[in-house]
């Protein structure tokens, strides 16, 4: 099925370059997957070598975003779900909300200046999109 909707496998390198507390991330993912399912990871890099990897869970910190999450998401344990609104893509100036989940993630070296993040799909049905990056000194 992944295969069918053309997204990337990975992406290799996200650029980061600072020292800091806690990432935001805004996503979601496409489909449902079993609870506890993963579908996804982000693996962050450090200047030092270290790496630390960061599962995408559906069900705990990533839900579906294609339908309402109202009627079709488990409770997302630790992402909270954020209504974004979305341009349109036909040239009005209209625009629709989409549901995507807010994630916090606190960084254990915060000392350490983190080089990039790597983004990396499980290659099932429910993809991970990630919308936004936040980073919190």
């Amino acid at each position: 099925y992944f295969h069918y909707l053309n997204f990337p496998e990975k992406i290799n390198s996200i650029p980061i370059q600072q020292i800091t507390r806690k990432l935001h991330f805004l996503h979601g993912c496409l489909w449902h997957e079993r609870l506890g399912g993963e579908i996804g990871k982000y693996v962050v890099r450090f200047e030092d070598g270290n790496t630390e990897s960061i599962p995408l869970k559906y069900g705990q910190n990533v839900g579906n975003i294609l339908v309402n999450p109202k009627f079709s998401n488990p409770d997302v344990e630790s992402a909270t779900l954020v209504e974004v609104n979305l341009p349109s893509t036909n040239g009005n100036n209209n625009s629709s909300k989409q549901p995507f989940y807010h994630f916090e993630w606190t960084n254990p070296h915060p000392d350490q200046k983190i080089t990039f993040i790597e983004f990396h799909s499980a290659r099932r049905l429910s993809a991970p999109v990630l919308l936004g990056l936040t980073l919190e000194p």
